[in-house]
């Protein structure tokens, strides 16, 4: 190989090189093998086969759909194990999903996998994109990587912290939304039913949803609501960060949208106003009074005429 030119097998070495790729790496690695033990184990070795494979390509082979491909294959054999989707009795047995081990390791060792891969994305290649477009950029620009650092054990702590914590919160989510129902007979539309209970009273709530209905309709509506509820409180922290003069620019410009139509219609009366020189141009075609006067009782004769044809005719 020419001197000067990069060796294209140094990406494969930088996973070792650099401390942070390494550590980051091995994280990575484990977490993906923790879940497709765990799948082998408990599922099929096909799904553990290609959880694997989709880790590889992401960690080794650096392509950046390999999370999103991740994803897809787990949620794709959670329902079909062997990878043929023959029956879906896995979704009579949601209500009872809950706070199972199997279910807890194989997120745990994928969130894992996907924390720890986005990590080497940002440490081997760019934590924030380039904000020009690429035709603006110069050839010798390079992205903004991470140094070559080791990862110090706050960072790290912080990590394994957050896994926790969304490893749980998405556990109690589940069970609430396999155990809420949605009742509009009652108010808040809410009641606790499991499964048994829920089908004892189905008869007698004909305002009960069904258990996949009532599903879908927390998982669309409570983040729905919580966004709203967080973007309505950010909004009222920024504004309670204005300055006066802050404060006073925002009220200006709201003010001028509000009014902006009239405000301009008055400058145009005033400019009409202003400019007395007489015009003997006659008025262009489809303008109001045209189009009154010629052309509707025009149009309404034609109408007479078709209307007397059809009788007529008939």
């Amino acid at each position: 190989m020419k001197k000067g030119k990069p060796n294209p097998n140094d990406k494969y070495w930088e996973l070792i090189r650099n401390p942070a790729a390494r550590t980051y790496f091995f994280i990575a690695m484990a977490g993906a093998g923790v879940a497709g033990v765990a799948m082998f184990l408990f599922s099929s070795p096909i799904a553990a086969g290609v959880l694997i494979l989709c880790a590889v390509c992401g960690t080794v082979m650096r392509w950046t759909g390999a999370p999103a491909g991740y994803v897809v294959s787990l949620a794709y054999f959670a329902i079909a194990p062997l990878g043929v989707p023959e029956e879906f009795d896995v979704f009579n047995q949601i209500p009872a999903s809950h706070f199972k081990l199997l279910d807890i390791v194989v997120v745990g060792g994928s969130l894992v996998y996907l924390f720890a891969q986005y990590r080497l994305y940002a440490i081997l290649h760019s934590g924030m994109p380039f904000e020009a477009k690429r035709h603006f950029l110069k050839s010798t620009a390079k992205p903004l990587v991470r140094s070559g650092t080791p990862l110090p054990d706050a960072e790290l702590g912080r990590f394994f912290v957050r896994l926790i914590v969304y490893l749980i919160a998405g556990q109690v989510a589940w069970f609430l939304l396999a155990n809420l129902r949605v009742d509009f007979d009652t108010f808040p539309p809410l009641v606790w039913m499991p499964p048994a209970e829920y089908y004892r009273n189905s008869v007698n709530g004909p305002m009960l949803l069904s258990e996949p209905a009532s599903r879908f309709v927390l998982a669309a509506a409570l983040p729905l609501g919580i966004l709203l509820i967080l973007r309505f409180a950010l909004w009222y922290r920024e504004l309670h960060g204005l300055t006066r003069e802050q404060g006073e620019l925002v009220v200006q410009d709201t003010g001028w949208r509000e009014m902006r139509r009239e405000l301009s219609r008055g400058e145009k009366w005033r400019a009409d106003a202003l400019d007395r020189t007489p015009t003997l141009a006659r008025p262009a075609f489809g303008c109001g009074g045209v189009v009154m006067v010629v052309l509707a009782p025009v149009a309404l004769a034609l109408i007479f005429i078709v209307a007397m044809c059809c009788a007529g005719v008939r």
